[in-house]
């Protein structure tokens, strides 16, 4: 609903479980084929379950040079999903860190996650890697939950 925010673990949580679905998922060459916000169920601390996978598809058939690009494809979508939770981060006034963890988050979304040259995108694995980075600075230590 409009006005609904969220704290960073639970934005971090989220983001960090859908990368890692994603990640798996595309290891075994599959996409999910509809990553979006209304196909992710989050619980109430973050952990998400990655939903409706009608549209998935084994895109091994396509070849070894196709695969990195099918996956940076969905790498896209997944930045549209980052940038969403990022502009509903709850930060406090006067909070840094959460204003610092929405301009890298938002900054990581649209300029590697949505960027424009798909080659250029990060792999899922990579993404994982980029959100525990993110995690670990606003943390100032290993994240809360597991990785």
């Amino acid at each position: 609903p409009p006005g609904t925010t969220f704290g960073a673990p639970f934005v971090l949580r989220a983001l960090s479980g859908v990368a890692a679905a994603c990640a798996h998922l595309h290891a075994q060459q599959l996409s999910h084929g509809d990553l979006y916000a209304h196909n992710t169920l989050v619980r109430h601390d973050g952990e998400p379950k990655v939903g409706d996978f009608g549209a998935a598809y084994n895109y091994a058939p396509l070849g070894a040079e196709a695969a990195p690009l099918v996956e940076r494809v969905e790498v896209r979508a997944f930045g549209c999903l980052a940038e969403e939770l990022a502009t509903r981060l709850a930060a406090a006034a006067g909070d840094e860190s959460e204003a610092a963890l929405q301009r890298n988050l938002l900054g990581l979304a649209r300029e590697a996650w949505m960027g424009a040259a798909v080659g250029a995108r990060p792999s899922f694995a990579e993404a994982c890697q980029q959100v525990e980075a993110l995690a670990r600075a606003y943390f100032e230590a290993p994240p809360p939950f597991p990785w």
